[in-house]
């Protein structure tokens, strides 16, 4: 340290269009970037640089060209679209539940950022590695943001391929994206820090048992609304805030709901076992109520036809998850009983969670009930009280259910482009302390607990 500045031990290089390109020859930085690599830094009035961008250059020519700089050049400010700089995870350790839009917002927001006048001035698209394990369609290369044909295909390319593969070349990629449960020493040090690192996570923490938050700073996209990209199972949308939808019903307050439906309730499970022991509950309702059990875990098949015949017949269907995990509600509700025309009873997330993602009225939590016969005598009550029973479905037609991980690859895309002016943060400064992995991230009960209170 000299004179207040720190000589950190570069070599300028050259000056393209305001670009400065500079290498390192000190010994502690080589230890982390290497000794062979360029950094690209954009120049800035006052005393602060910001790095843009890591370039490998290879013994034979350089593998970005004097043309690929000039298209990096950035200005000091950031173009309006991206003016915003708190759209990623947390600023404080607390839970995201006073935020009840920003799932609307991050989709909004990549819509417009696809229609900015910055977006059409890109002549480079970002490439993103991403895992195999997502088996992408022909809808999903095209990044989707909406289901009226806005797409971030002219700015982003997917490539499908293992990122632990030896033949990769990372020079060619800007991001990698990964559904795997890496372990910390299986991914360290494999993947360069330079590339952003996206984690899409759709399974509690007590079936990811692995999920490494260590390496590269991960980009968190999960159905957990503290995540960086909020991305939901499913989510109810009223009709006022008109997004696309993947599932539409039509309002129908004429029907009856209950008719010739002439057995009670029913659930079907494939995992016996689960961290939070639904079964247990299942077996104490059945002594004050019938359910009948459907698939490896009871007496009852479960065919290609199950779940016509369960909303044919039953008033009732158990959607308990595997796991009592904030803002973790899959399918089972919006597909399985909602999407059936049947009455869900739900365990699994904080009664919060519901009604932020579901259709008011739609559903009855267990915990809303002190004890299991409480909640069979309210059963038996609307059994026998089709109006009360009926009143479960007058938000048929009101809104809509819309798929939360549909425009995925659209707001990743998104924030790729916007990390080039705000990168993300330290996750140690926005989650719990130490946040080695899925489980100290994402809120859960104890194993065998049901209630949050």
């Amino acid at each position: 340290m000299t004179g207040g500045k720190c000589h950190l031990g570069v070599n300028p290089i050259s000056d393209i269009s305001g670009v400065l390109l500079i290498q390192f020859n000190n010994p502690f930085l080589s230890e982390f970037v290497g000794s062979s690599t360029l950094v690209l830094i954009e120049l800035k009035l006052g005393p602060v640089v910001r790095i843009t961008s890591f370039s490998y250059f290879n013994n034979v020519s350089p593998i970005i060209t004097k043309s690929d700089l000039v298209d990096l050049d950035r200005t000091a400010e950031p173009p309006e679209i991206f003016k915003r700089d708190d759209l990623w995870r947390l600023s404080n350790n607390s839970y995201r539940g006073d935020d009840p839009d920003r799932w609307i917002f991050q989709r909004q927001w990549a819509i417009n950022v696809s229609r900015s006048e910055y977006m059409k001035s890109i002549k480079k698209k970002k490439r993103i590695l991403v895992d195999g394990l997502f088996n992408l369609d022909d809808e999903e290369r095209l990044l989707p943001c909406d289901e009226d044909g806005v797409n971030f295909s002219q700015f982003c390319q997917l490539v499908e391929d293992n990122p632990l593969s030896s033949y990769v070349n990372f020079d060619e990629f800007d991001a990698v994206l990964s559904r795997r449960d890496w372990t910390y020493q299986f991914y360290e040090g494999k993947i360069p820090p330079r590339l952003l690192s996206f984690f899409h996570i759709q399974e509690s923490p007590y079936t990811l048992h692995q999920g490494d938050f260590r390496p590269n700073n991960p980009i968190l996209a999960s159905y957990w609304r503290g995540s960086d990209i909020e991305a939901p199972y499913y989510k109810w949308i009223p009709s006022t805030n008109n997004p696309s939808s993947n599932i539409k019903f039509t309002k129908t307050p004429e029907k009856n709901y209950a008719q010739d439906k002439y057995k009670f309730a029913a659930i079907v499970v494939s995992h016996c076992p689960t961290y939070n022991d639904r079964l247990r509950y299942v077996y104490q309702l059945q002594n004050y109520i019938p359910v009948d059990i459907y698939g490896r875990c009871g007496p009852l098949k479960c065919g290609q036809t199950c779940f016509e015949n369960i909303s044919r017949d039953y008033k009732f269907y158990l959607a308990f998850e595997n796991a009592n995990c904030r803002d973790y509600i899959t399918e089972k509700l919006f597909l399985n009983a909602l999407g059936n025309d049947i009455i869900p009873i739900v365990l699994g997330a904080h009664r919060d969670d519901y009604k932020y993602a579901a259709p008011p009225n739609s559903y009855i939590h267990v915990e809303d009930f002190p004890s299991v016969k409480e909640l069979a005598d309210y059963l038996t009550l609307l059994d026998q009280n089709d109006d009360l029973y009926n009143s479960y479905f007058k938000w048929k037609g009101t809104g809509h259910i819309v798929k939360g991980h549909h425009d995925l690859f659209c707001r990743v895309c998104a924030f790729l482009h916007y990390a080039d002016f705000h990168p993300p943060p330290p996750l140690q400064d926005h989650w719990p302390k130490n946040p080695y992995n899925w489980l100290q991230v994402n809120p859960c009960l104890k194993p065998g607990e049901h209630f949050w209170e």
